[in-house]
C-alpha cells in the first residue's frame, strides 16, 4: 500500500467519546493525549505558513487522543485545539492507518 495523504478520516463525536472512555476505562486517566502545534506541524510536513494563515485560524495545533476500539484494539483521536487549550469539536478524526502493518521497516523509530 502506498501512502496517498488521504488516509483517516471523520468520525462522530459520540464515536470518539466512547473511544477515549474505553482507553482511560482500560489504562487509567493519567495521560489522555498529546498536543503539537500548527508550526510544528506544518514543519514537519514542510510547508511554509505565512503570518496571516496562521492568525486566520483559530486552531493553534493538534490534540491526540488515546482511544480504543471496540475490538480493544488502540486509535488515536485527532481535533484541533483553539489557544485556550479548548478542544475544537467540530470535526473530529480517526480511521488513521496503523503501524504494524503500514511501518517504515527501515526507521530506527521502528527496530
Amino acid at each position: 500500500m502506498s501512502f496517498t495523504g488521504r488516509e483517516g478520516g471523520p468520525i462522530s463525536l459520540a464515536a470518539a467519546s466512547a473511544m477515549t472512555k474505553k482507553y482511560r476505562t482500560a489504562n487509567g486517566d493519567d495521560r489522555k493525549a498529546h498536543f503539537i502545534g500548527v508550526e510544528r506541524i506544518a514543519e514537519l510536513l514542510k510547508i511554509k505558513l505565512t503570518p496571516q494563515q496562521l492568525k486566520e485560524t483559530s486552531a493553534k495545533g493538534i490534540r491526540v487522543y488515546y482511544g480504543m476500539n471496540e475490538d480493544g484494539e488502540k486509535e488515536l483521536v485527532l481535533v484541533a485545539a483553539d489557544a485556550e487549550q479548548n478542544d475544537i469539536l467540530d470535526l473530529v478524526m480517526d480511521n488513521c492507518v496503523p503501524c504494524p502493518q503500514y511501518c517504515d521497516k527501515n526507521s530506527p523509530l521502528n527496530g
